[in-house]
């Protein structure tokens, strides 16, 4: 058996171990308040020292448990006490009090092991039907905590709309100086009557078990106030079954009405914002490619390029750099996701590539000094963004290739390499990496494509990628074509590989033909 003894004189730990060693034995001391205790409690022995007993036997009485409690008190209040707590209303019957003497601390303890008894021959268990909470806490204390002190519009009505009971926050809000004052009142007495009326036709069907939940957002206002709320209703329902009327909570939603207005605003702002970003970003990529030509001013090499967004904002982003010995170095990118936050790491790859062109005769230094920079930007911060790509030099005296490829294929070479091409972790990663480059020859007339995820990973109805194998075959079945051409055949053949007209991802390529 659990006794808890709140507060008591050293004489009553001597009465129990003389009388009741067991008990003793079982016995735990608490200070107040005692609700730390989780476990049931059968017996509670309170001293005289405690502050506001009556309280506390209320509050005991309120418990699940509802354990069988004696007030051991002096002799000069032991009489009036005991007259309290048999007139008090709130005090059940299980809460006894003696004088602080041998002989009536027995009388009172045999009285309640008495009811302990009775409890465990007839099974009885606390009382935790419609919820369950600690057996030594007061659910009508927490009850009422809720109502006093949440800042929401919490309501308990009959069945004929009338308050039973309301939270502060409501009552105040809707102009009553306390709680009291709502009980009684319907919607009608506090609330305009459009409200009123769409509130009874709501709870009437919810009495009426036509409806289990109502849900809903209102437009509340009375005595020139106007809110916003979202309102949540139930039935009341007796724990025989019986409808009793309705309860429900409403949160004030008007600030968050105010910002959705005014986000709607913003976006209409910002939708403006992005054609303009997305201009920009669109002339970053169409500002033109260097000119590669021999003495004689022949062309070298020819460029044909094509960008296609899936939003308005891409995350793909290409860069033709003539290096420092003259040769052409091509850089594509393709960033993990689209829209605002991919735009914003090509913007940073764009400044990037501006600021460590000086590295663009070697690939793999070049590349390395990317991840390295995107790194810093933004994993070290927690941002897990990422690019894939590829970087490809090419000597225009010696008519060879050196390509360096991080995350995924992203380049057809004119011709198929005798060994695999290396695939280096994608950019931004693992900071301080070495990666790997291949090197390859080009001969005139051939051409080299890069293309981003948008094209490669093209996804057909029954599931099939386009693949690499397709822009193979896209290239080769245009061969007599100009770069430009080439790339129109292959968008319209990804299109139809598809049978859509809008790319899912976005699309970036790029043709480089050694003339």
């Amino acid at each position: 058996m659990k006794v808890l003894k709140v507060n008591c004189n050293a004489r009553v730990s001597d009465w129990l171990s003389r009388t009741h060693p067991e008990l003793e034995e079982e016995s735990v001391e608490s200070d107040l308040p005692i609700s730390g205790c989780y476990e049931q409690v059968d017996l509670v022995i309170v001293g005289s020292t405690s502050t506001s007993l009556l309280d506390l036997a209320k509050a005991i009485s309120d418990w699940p448990s509802a354990p069988p409690t004696i007030f051991t008190l002096e002799s000069s209040n032991a009489t009036s006490f005991a007259d309290r707590l048999s007139f008090e209303p709130g005090i059940g019957r299980n809460i006894f009090s003696c004088e602080l003497e041998e002989g009536d601390f027995a009388r009172a303890l045999n009285e309640a092991l008495n009811i302990c008894e009775k409890r465990k021959q007839l099974n009885l268990q606390s009382d935790q039907q419609l919820v369950s909470i600690n057996p030594n806490m007061s659910p009508g204390w927490l009850f009422k905590l809720m109502l006093k002190d949440l800042p929401e519009y919490i309501y308990f009505k009959d069945a004929a709309g009338r308050f039973l009971a309301s939270s502060e926050y409501m009552a105040k809000g809707s102009g009553l100086s306390d709680t009291s004052q709502a009980i009684g009142l319907t919607d009608y007495d506090l609330f305009d009557k459009e409200h009123a009326d769409e509130a009874a036709i709501d709870e009437a069907k919810l009495v009426n078990g036509e409806l289990q939940k109502v849900e809903k957002e209102e437009f509340v206002t009375w005595e020139g106030n106007e809110i916003w709320v979202h309102s949540l209703k139930l039935p009341m329902v007796s724990q025989s079954g019986h409808p009793l009327g309705t309860f429900g909570i409403s949160r004030d939603i008007t600030e968050r009405k105010r910002l959705a207005q005014q986000l709607e605003e913003q976006h209409k702002i910002l939708e403006e914002e992005l054609t303009l970003a997305r201009s920009l970003q669109q002339s970053l990529l169409t500002k033109g490619i260097p000119q590669f030509q021999d003495e004689d001013g022949n062309a070298q090499l020819t460029f044909a390029a094509k960008h296609i967004p899936s939003t308005q904002l891409s995350g793909d982003f290409y860069s033709v750099i003539k290096t420092p010995s003259g040769n052409a170095a091509i850089f594509l990118a393709d960033v993990m996701g689209h829209g605002a936050s991919a735009a914003m790491v090509t913007a940073m790859l764009y400044a990037a590539v501006n600021e460590i062109n000086h590295l663009a005769d070697s690939p793999r230094s070049f590349m390395q000094e990317i991840n390295n920079m995107l790194f810093s930007w933004l994993g070290e911060k927690g941002h897990i963004i990422f690019a894939s790509g590829v970087f490809c030099l090419i000597n225009l005296k010696e008519k060879s290739g050196e390509i360096c490829v991080n995350g995924g294929t992203h380049a057809l070479l004119p011709q198929e390499p005798e060994s695999p091409i290396p695939v280096n972790p994608a950019l931004g990663l693992i900071p301080g990496v070495e990666f790997e480059s291949h090197r390859f020859p080009i001969q005139t007339g051939e051409q080299i494509v890069f293309f981003t995820d948008g094209v490669l990973e093209a996804m057909s109805p029954e599931g099939e990628e386009f693949g690499a194998e397709g822009i193979a075959r896209s290239i080769a079945k245009s061969e007599s074509k100009s770069p430009e051409e080439k790339l129109d055949t292959l968008i319209h053949d990804v299109r139809r590989f598809t049978g859509k007209d809008q790319e899912g991802d976005d699309v970036c390529l790029l043709m480089a033909q050694l003339a």
